[in-house]
């Protein structure tokens, strides 16, 4: 039986850009459970 090896460095291309980083095109809350860095977001509770 074949073993299937998976380079864990080539699922993922860091840095993201604004093409493929998730949170430009899917925000459905303003509450965010995350505390980056320069986030242009305000955190809003319940939201």
């Amino acid at each position: 039986m074949e073993q299937l090896i998976v380079d864990s460095r080539k699922l993922y291309r860091l840095p993201w850009n604004m093409a493929d980083n998730g949170i430009t095109w899917l925000e459905p809350t303003a509450q965010c459970n995350l505390n980056c860095y320069g986030c242009y977001r305000k955190n809003i509770k319940n939201s």
